[in-house]
């Protein structure tokens, strides 16, 4: 999901309001808005193996692959790691496990 405060950080970077941001880039979920793929599979900004909005890109991007979701199943870290070359497929999953917590605290810790 991408928080508000993103929306508007993107959609600035983008120079586009916040209402045709959404309506060209994002789809809406049960929980919130979410960048939408492109047909090929890839996110919009991704371009070049590069992201094209990495000075604002959210909180999900900035944590890949150490997502919540690795926690709940650790099958997700072989599902990442078969779209993305950078992602040790054979790591130890406990060490995994330990990263993705590290993050997820990093993450909560209120910026200064």
């Amino acid at each position: 999901m991408i928080r508000d405060v993103n929306i508007v950080k993107i959609a600035r970077f983008v120079d586009l309001g916040r209402h045709l941001f959404l309506k060209k880039y994002c789809v809406k979920s049960s929980n919130g808005w979410m960048v939408a793929q492109r047909e090929d599979g890839y996110c919009h900004f991704a371009k070049d193996k590069h992201c094209s909005i990495h000075p604002v890109k959210p909180r999900i991007c900035r944590a890949w692959p150490f997502l919540e979701s690795v926690l709940a199943d650790f099958s997700n870290w072989g599902a990442m790691a078969s779209v993305c070359p950078g992602i040790n497929k054979k790591a130890d999953p406990r060490k995994v496990r330990a990263a993705v917590k590290a993050q997820i605290a990093a993450e909560e810790k209120p910026e200064k």
